[in-house]
């Protein structure tokens, strides 16, 4: 079988495509309900206040710059509740997904750089399905934890800890459950045959 046009040179010899599909796009008001709101509200608030109290502080003064100092955790907040679900619809309008007999491939164009992840089935550590039209296939889940020292103001230290988890998968796709159960069907282990006595 030849190889599909754009595919030369990312195809295995012999590797076959078995799907291909985009994510559905467009903003759902249940895209912006979550911790994201509630956590992007709550710094919107405080920078509301914040810039508040500082004019108040600088009411006599022709000109303060005090103030505007606010402004950028007003702006971080607004993203966090609205803007953040608009980002992750351009990322989503502009990423690829296909489904090979030994790969999933992930590919994305953003500013004008690409990006191709490839996950082959033996790194798959999970498969979940989030069932719904469009729904989704997450089949890899990466954990990274990172560790910093903090220095308190008596001057002693104290140690944290980050943990970021990165999910990657098929995002939005409309046929999930045929994706899942191809995943499903490659990921399982070949039974070894029963020993000969």
């Amino acid at each position: 079988m030849s190889i599909p046009e754009g595919w030369e040179g990312i195809l295995e010899d012999g590797e076959t495509i078995l799907w291909q599909g985009r994510p559905v796009t467009g903003v759902r008001l249940g895209d912006f309900l979550g911790f994201p709101l509630i956590f992007g509200l709550f710094f919107t608030g405080f920078s509301l206040v914040w810039i508040t109290m500082a004019r108040m502080m600088t009411r006599g003064e022709e000109f303060s710059i005090f103030p505007l100092f606010g402004l950028p955790f007003l702006l971080v907040g607004l993203y966090v509740s609205f803007g953040l679900p608009f980002g992750k619809d351009y990322v989503r309008k502009r990423s690829w997904y296909t489904l090979s007999d030994r790969k999933a491939y992930v590919a994305t164009e953003l500013f004008g750089r690409r990006r191709l992840k490839a996950v082959p089935y033996a790194e798959m550590n999970i498969l979940e399905l989030e069932d719904g039209s469009p729904g989704s296939v997450t089949f890899k889940r990466e954990v990274s934890v990172s560790q910093y020292t903090r220095r308190s103001r008596n001057g002693g230290r104290s140690r944290r800890t980050q943990t970021t988890t990165t999910n990657t998968g098929f995002e939005r796709i409309e046929d999930a459950r045929a994706v899942y159960r191809m995943i499903a069907a490659r990921r399982e282990p070949a039974r070894a045959p029963a020993a000969q006595g």
